[in-house]
């Protein structure tokens, strides 16, 4: 009775598996051996009607690659399955496909392991037979995509919505011309977003709290050549790089819990730009307290860069690792390279310290800056073009105690105040240049510079026996060498380590022959 009872249950458990394995998913194609070898390729199957979609309605879990063309569909296509991918999820639409073919609407997807490649294929033949007219994907119930997940080139689509997307890794949006809908109002997770090129859509915003989902550091944020006027629930509590820029219509960012942002070793670097926006826009960081370089970068790995801005917010701001630039980046401003800023006053009431040099320039109406807390800056003070430079209180930094070097360009600078500080022992590089914009070309400046440069080196060769090097950026120099592992360093690095070989061998020579003996 006991064997009839274990064969029937063996039979009911056969046939109910037989029955998911037949109902489950369609027939996968197996790529060639070499792919699969080669590249990782994984079984695949492709969609281009509506009678391919159907073969999907009961497949629970697909495992493999599922691309979709819609080349062969007449009218917005529904696929009803599956509910998770083990695999890529790659949309290349067709080009030519029938101009019915409106929208995709994935009934069923609520999570893709890899990745979801959403674009145009590609087109052979003549442009004007571009017949694509997709306006609207639908994902109703995906939450979660794990890796990249891109939606890019395709120039008739208006609508993207994700009603409960939570979690996604990379979410990139490009060159979407028409879209002016983007629905995320579940979105609580994302490591990387991205938005450029969307010259239709005008408002977005996040609901928030924002973190930065899988990653282990706080998310990359790129803004780019879109027609926002502000964007809302931007509440990630660090980040490790924010990016806006040549966005002309935009008038407010906001990052109300931002504090730090922060790289760590080899992950980048940590920046935030501004470049290029609408002549109103207002940049607000209320709590953001250190802009921190990952281990190794040193002055290199974090920095402010802002042109084209007419209010920054920074009052809890108290370190910058790197430069923290104003209307211009280096020695020597461009305005036709940089975009002018709008600011009128700039006031970083907290910042003690920078890490690399503070730039100031090309801002016309710039006319009071304050920095009352700022004690060092490991780099250089260069401000030109400004009109704060002629102003008797238009530099505020009274408590500056160290600095590299300063270089101050205006129409009538106050080069006695700088002289002053000159004579207190603050400028540590010995580099000090002030004095009238009308007085000197390009070519004068680099001269003067060049000659400032060769003497502090030999005041610094006299004094110290070093050349050309600075403690800031990281290295020892001995007589201009670096003891790094070219030159003098590594010679003298291969003659050490020969002599303690040598020195070696013949000490266990003598052992030995004291044993023996």
């Amino acid at each position: 009775m006991a064997s009839r009872l274990v064969a029937v249950w063996f039979l009911i458990s056969f046939l109910a598996f037989s029955t998911v394995v037949l109902a489950d998913c369609p027939l996968l194609r197996i790529p060639p051996a070499w792919d699969r070898e080669q590249n990782g390729a994984l079984p695949y199957f492709i969609v281009r009607s509506q009678a391919d979609a159907d073969l999907l309605a009961t497949c629970g879990t697909f495992t493999g690659d599922l691309f979709i063309s819609g080349s062969n569909a007449s009218a917005p296509l529904i696929i009803p399955g599956p509910t998770y991918i083990k695999g890529t999820l790659k949309m290349l639409l067709a080009p030519q496909a029938d101009p019915r073919l409106t929208g995709i609407i994935m009934s069923s997807l609520v999570s893709v392991s890899e990745e979801i490649q959403i674009s145009r294929g590609y087109l052979h033949g003549d442009p004007l037979n571009d017949t694509l007219n997709v306006t609207k994907l639908s994902f109703p119930l995906l939450e979660c995509t794990r890796w990249f997940f891109g939606i890019s080139n395709l120039l008739t689509l208006t609508t993207l919505d994700f009603p409960r997307l939570s979690r996604a890794k990379y979410l990139d949006l490009a060159v979407l011309p028409a879209l002016h809908t983007l629905s995320v109002p579940a979105l609580t997770s994302v490591s990387q977003l991205s938005l450029s090129h969307l010259p239709a859509l005008h408002a977005l915003s996040f609901p928030g709290p924002l973190d930065s989902g899988f990653s282990s550091f706080g998310p990359h944020i790129r803004i780019y050549n879109t027609s926002l006027s502000h964007i809302s629930g931007l509440s990630f509590a660090s980040a490790t790089s924010i990016e806006i820029s040549s966005n002309k219509n935009l008038r407010l960012i906001t990052f109300p819990s931002l504090t730090l942002a922060s790289t760590p070793r080899d992950a980048g670097v940590s920046s935030i730009t501004v470049f290029d926006n609408g002549n109103d826009f207002v940049l607000d960081l209320p709590k953001l307290k250190h802009v921190q370089g990952g281990e190794g970068l040193g002055v290199i790995g974090a920095a402010i860069h802002l042109f084209g801005v007419r209010t920054v917010n920074v009052p809890e701001l108290r370190f910058v690792d790197g430069d923290l630039d104003i209307g211009t980046v280096g020695r020597f401003p461009n305005p036709r390279s940089h975009t002018s800023t709008a600011l009128t006053n700039f006031s970083a009431p907290q910042l003690s310290k920078i890490g690399g040099s503070l730039n100031v320039g090309n801002s016309p109406l710039l006319e009071s800056m304050r920095f009352p807390a700022l004690k060092a800056v490991e780099g250089d003070v260069r401000i030109s073009g400004v009109p704060a430079a002629d102003l008797e209180e238009g530099i505020g930094m009274p408590q500056l105690r160290r600095v590299h070097g300063i270089q101050v360009v205006g129409r009538a600078p106050r080069c006695e105040e700088w002289a002053a500080r000159r004579s207190k022992g603050v400028l540590w590089g010995g580099w000090f240049w002030c004095g009238e914009r009308a007085k000197w070309t390009v070519e004068e400046m680099e001269h003067k510079l060049w000659e400032d440069r060769e003497a502090e080196k030999r005041t610094l060769e006299d004094r110290f026996g070093i050349d050309d090097c600075y403690p800031y950026q990281g290295r020892w120099c001995i007589n201009g060498k670096g003891l790094n592992w070219g030159g003098v360093g590594r010679v003298g690095c291969v003659m050490a380590v020969v002599f303690l070989g040598v020195w070696w061998v013949r000490m266990r020579r003598i052992g030995r022959r004291v044993r023996v003996g």
